[in-house]
């Protein structure tokens, strides 16, 4: 009995060394390791382990080819659930392929950025040729119109086909204030009928504006009010005697006016636009100068004063940056003239003392237009 004793305390005293033992050398070898797994790199075996796995889960792909498991030995000792630990030195190369680089994303989309003296106030930007304000600069046209001006009584007129030019300097001023210098000069052949007839008579016109306004803009239009003074002044070459003899005279116009009017302008595209303009014109002082003594019959010139009436004109453009192009009209009307007294030496209307007047009448001109812009 005491021999069993000894023999079963032996045992268990050699077992308890020998298994520290196998536990410290299988740390030191990773040949033998309890509840855990050792892992060889590929045509290494048997070697130190470079992967340490306690547990059951499988390496990452490709890093190991042999894994072994071993159990340690105990008495009476149980395994605890499995946990996975991967160590993995600095040096080890994996067959997995490095993700690809993503391209950087691209920048956002940076806004245009212009600069133009002349903007508009609201809507898309304006065309750097062509805006909506007034535009400074040099104009230069060539006008073709045709010419009536006819009297209520007795049934006089004058009638021809009027060719002219204008010429026109504009400045800006300010914050869309502007000033423009314009003037215009047309002459043609003109037929008279009346007191009998005659034809192929001269006529001229020639007239000078001042003009000054401010633009108001708006998103696909804008309007411009404008006024000024303007002088116009017209030729009559009548002088002869008309197909039943009656002697003819000369006639001069002389007006000065003030023009009050609106110019709105509409947008077409980045290029063109529709320009317009109306106007009244209001006389402020009107001379017709009838030359009596042309005749022969040594009658002076006779003039006539302060005679009502008022103007009105317009025309319509279609315009770009270098041209427009549109039709024009102009109007005037005026009342009957209070009588104008004259001494007739040779007593052509009866008597030695006479009086001319001028009855009412009124004046149309429409024609089309062609203007270059330049600067």
């Amino acid at each position: 009995m005491l021999a069993q004793k000894i023999v079963r305390k032996c045992v268990v005293v050699f077992g308890t060394a020998f298994f520290f033992c196998a536990t410290a050398n299988a740390q030191s070898y990773g040949s033998f390791a309890p509840s855990g797994i050792y892992a060889s790199l590929p045509g290494q075996p048997g070697a130190p382990p470079e992967y340490l796995v306690q547990g059951l889960p499988s390496l990452a792909p490709g890093s190991a080819t042999r894994t072994s498991v071993g159990t340690g030995v105990g008495i009476g000792v149980e395994a605890e659930p499995p946990t996975v630990v991967v160590q993995a030195p600095d040096n080890v190369v994996t067959n997995q392929e490095p993700l690809p680089e993503q391209a950087p994303p691209p920048p956002p989309p940076q806004p245009i950025v212009y600069h133009s003296p002349q903007t508009s106030l609201a809507g898309p930007p304006p065309s750097p040729y062509m805006t909506l304000e007034t535009r400074a600069g040099v104009d230069f046209g060539v006008q073709i119109s045709d010419y009536h001006y006819t009297e209520k009584t007795p049934g006089l007129r004058i009638s021809g086909i009027d060719y002219g030019g204008l010429l026109g300097v504009t400045g800006v001023i300010g914050d869309h204030f502007f000033g423009t210098l314009e003037g215009r000069y047309a002459a043609g052949w003109f037929d008279y009928t009346g007191t009998g007839s005659i034809h192929d008579r001269p006529n001229q016109i020639w007239e000078a504006r001042g003009l000054f306004g401010k633009d108001f803009i708006y998103e696909y239009f804008s309007l411009t009010p404008f006024t000024g003074i303007g002088f116009e002044h017209t030729g009559s070459d009548l002088e002869g005697n008309s197909s039943t003899g009656a002697h003819l005279y000369d006639r001069d116009s002389d007006l000065l006016y003030v023009p009050v009017g609106l110019r709105p302008h509409f947008r077409l595209d980045v290029d063109s636009r529709i320009t317009s303009s109306f106007e009244y014109d209001i006389p402020l002082q009107t001379e017709v100068t009838s030359q009596l003594g042309g005749a022969g019959s040594g009658d002076p010139s006779v003039r006539d004063e302060e005679r009502s009436g008022y103007g009105l004109r317009g025309e319509i453009m279609y315009e770009t940056r270098y041209w427009s192009f549109g039709p024009f009209a102009q109007y005037w009307n005026f009342d009957t003239s209070n009588p104008s007294v004259y001494h007739s030496p040779a007593s052509t209307c009866g008597a030695s003392t006479c009086s001319l007047t001028l009855p009412g009448n009124h004046t149309i001109e429409a024609g089309m237009q062609l203007k270059f812009h330049f600067f």
